[in-house]
């Protein structure tokens, strides 16, 4: 993911990690819990593998609080052949998808031959409404077939955020060869201030030739970082090397957008959008989405004074995509062991989903996850059904790591689990002897209570999730 840390590091889509720390040929729940319970300021060393050459590189986790975790920002690649077809919500049109189907394998789009998704997904994205003329693998055999993207518009008010301060630097790019860092704001270029991404860039860019003068901010210091003038290809290898903070300090505005109109100018911080106060520019993108096109207020701050007024979204029809509501499956490699391998890995991956469990309990406890991610009766019937779908070892290996969740469960020192006996005959080991009938009683009750109550909200979560209620 673009500005996370395997970007950072210079880790690209197609690579094979085949090495994590002490791990060899790791699979993604040994990548999963190495990155979450590395503690190392040093980051984690791993071996990459690219065009049948291999080399070392260093990631450092970040904590990412939406999950509760640290991770790296990577994500298991995916093939070509269709796995599932649905459909696109809060499309301006529907896709239409009916000649595709599922295993179909992607080869053509257009006449040009499809390598990647990311391939496929560039084409669909740039011809939105039109029709497609596919090639697809089917049953062995090559099928023509055609498909429409549905036309998706977003709301937007026509600003972008985008601060000159950096978020990541890509470590094998040329603005990392110029000594920029994470968390380095670039405040002027030569002896004119910047206040955003595009503004960096276009100054940069106009500057005259000669030497060019970087001011940056670094904690509570000021460097400065110069460089020869940079041709037009430079300048966008420059760019592409940094991944940018956005913030809620307008960048810029796009023209005959409703934030021109309103007054909102380059420099100005948005504040609150109706009536709510506006922290990260996440945020700002989710109330502005979930306006639908109505009217709210906007607040901002202009030269230190607070502005309000009333501001309706519009839809961005020129830069409107394609979208089909197609999943691609992910691609797997199917390794098969011995009976002796076979008994190591699988005690390698019940150690794996132990510390998982120890993860996800000491992501509750800490409040770093959310208690809405815990799932009862009705998210194990789905997932095993899921599970039954792709074969029988998958439902095999699903129904040991709930054994193995209710085995770790069960030994928590709670009254009324086998922990909690094991808690009493600790006690009675200590004091010489037993507790007394009525504390055990009580104890016993207070337990019952907390399972049950488990129970409830963990199945509460089920019924959410399961009619979409927030």
């Amino acid at each position: 993911l673009p500005g996370g840390s395997a970007w950072e590091a210079g880790i690209r889509p197609g690579d094979k990690i085949v090495r994590i720390d002490n791990v060899t040929d790791p699979d993604f729940e040994d990548i999963f819990i190495s990155v979450a319970l590395n503690g190392s300021p040093e980051g984690i060393n791993m071996e990459i593998e690219r065009d049948n050459e291999t080399f070392e590189v260093n990631v450092k986790p970040e904590y990412d609080a939406s999950v509760g975790v640290q991770r790296i920002g990577i994500a298991p690649a995916s093939t070509l052949e269709v796995h599932k077809i649905f459909t696109v919500e809060n499309a301006d049109t529907p896709a239409e998808v009916s000649e595709l189907h599922a295993n179909d394998e992607i080869l053509e789009a257009n006449g040009k031959a499809i390598a990647t998704v990311s391939d496929f997904r560039v084409i669909v994205n740039a011809n939105p409404g039109k029709v497609l003329n596919l090639s697809v693998l089917r049953d062995g055999q090559d099928v023509d077939i055609k498909v429409t993207p549905s036309v998706v518009t977003r709301w937007m008010i026509g600003l972008s955020c985008a601060t000159s301060k950096i978020d990541g630097v890509k470590n094998d790019s040329f603005a990392h060869s110029l000594g920029l860092e994470k968390g380095d704001e670039i405040v002027k270029v030569n002896s004119q201030n910047v206040h955003g991404f595009s503004e960096l860039i276009e100054t940069i860019n106009d500057s005259p030739d000669g030497i060019i003068t970087l001011q940056v901010k670094r904690d509570d210091e000021t460097k400065h970082i110069k460089l020869t003038k940079l041709g037009e290809e430079t300048v966008k290898e420059f760019a592409e090397g940094l991944f940018p903070h956005y913030g809620l300090t307008v960048d810029s505005t796009v023209e005959d957008f409703p934030a021109e109109k309103t007054g909102i100018k380059p420099g100005d911080t948005i504040t609150s959008i109706s009536g709510e106060n506006v922290t990260e520019w996440s945020q700002l993108l989710t109330l502005v989405t979930a306006s639908q096109g109505k009217e709210f207020e906007i607040a901002w701050t202009h030269n230190y004074e607070t502005i309000t007024k009333t501001i309706k979204p519009q839809k961005n029809e020129k830069n409107a995509q394609g979208v089909l509501g197609v999943k691609f499956r992910e691609k797997k490699v199917v390794r098969k062991y011995g009976l002796a391998q076979a008994c190591v890995v699988g005690t390698h991956k019940t150690t794996i989903n132990i510390k998982r469990i120890y993860l996800t309990l000491q992501g509750f406890i800490s409040k770093k996850l959310s208690t809405k991610a815990l799932g009862g009766p009705v998210l194990i019937a789905q997932a095993s059904y899921e599970s039954a779908k792709s074969g029988i070892g998958k439902l095999m290996y699903f129904m040991a790591i709930i054994s193995i969740n209710l085995a770790v469960i069960n030994i928590l020192p709670v009254p009324v689990l086998d922990g909690g006996h094991l808690l009493f005959l600790g006690i009675e080991k200590l004091k010489g002897s037993p507790v007394s009938e009525k504390t055990m009683a009580i104890a016993n009750y207070i337990g019952m209570g907390l399972v049950l109550s488990l129970m409830i909200y963990a199945t509460k979560n089920d019924i959410m999730r399961l009619f979409h209620i927030s």
